[in-house]
């Protein structure tokens, strides 16, 4: 794991952009004081991972692609994270019947899925099971899980189904931002890693 975060920052040091604080949650809640940290040093640097803006932004973000599918029974939840989103992502689509979801998440190929865990119908731990397979072929992509409750029991449950974090309702605007932005970095650094390579780079989450 660690390797894997050293090789990371090498080749992200490397590339030709600014020098930018990271945050790798590699298959752990990651602590909102430590992405606030993050956020406070990178402040002053624009954020490659926000949509373009202009031609320059454009150049740089030719390769990058940020698409996040959002799986919740209520629609309310949805058109919350669409507005805290919107300007995170390239595209967001949404999917209320969890039933549903597995033909929308291969259709659409997103970098990054908000799954709801409590559904009727099928819930967020069967969900990720069925998901396991395309997510290992797409090498590291990562799932924050949405929440109502502290249950200890359905997070551990959700980390050994490799859920990369966690998001407690009532949602806060600034902490969906920052958990998003951090782990679709990452995502861009696994997907850079390996362009470079030509392989996918190991990957060892935490029991």
């Amino acid at each position: 794991m660690r390797a894997l975060q050293r090789f990371v920052h090498k080749s992200w040091l490397r590339a030709p952009r600014p020098r930018r604080a990271s945050l790798y949650m590699w298959g752990q809640p990651g602590g909102l004081g430590a992405v606030s940290r993050i956020a406070a040093m990178n402040r002053s640097i624009r954020d490659p991972y926000l949509r373009a803006e202009g031609p320059r932004s454009k150049q740089n973000l030719a390769s990058v692609t940020q698409r996040i599918l959002i799986v919740d029974d209520e629609r309310a939840n949805i058109e919350l994270l669409q507005a805290f989103l919107e300007d995170v992502a390239d595209e967001i689509r949404s999917v209320t019947d969890p039933r549903q979801a597995e033909k929308v998440f291969n259709e659409f190929e997103p970098d990054l899925l908000l799954l709801d865990l409590h559904m009727p119908g099928m819930d967020g731990l069967t969900l990720l099971r069925r998901l396991s397979r395309a997510r290992d072929n797409a090498g590291y992509l990562p799932v924050i899980v949405l929440t109502a409750d502290n249950d200890k029991a359905a997070r551990d449950a959700a980390l050994k189904l490799e859920a990369d974090d966690f998001l407690v309702k009532p949602l806060d605007r600034h902490e969906v931002r920052l958990r998003v932005r951090n782990l679709l970095q990452t995502r861009h650094l696994f997907k850079e890693v390996t362009r470079k390579t030509g392989s996918f780079p190991p990957i060892k989450r935490s029991p």
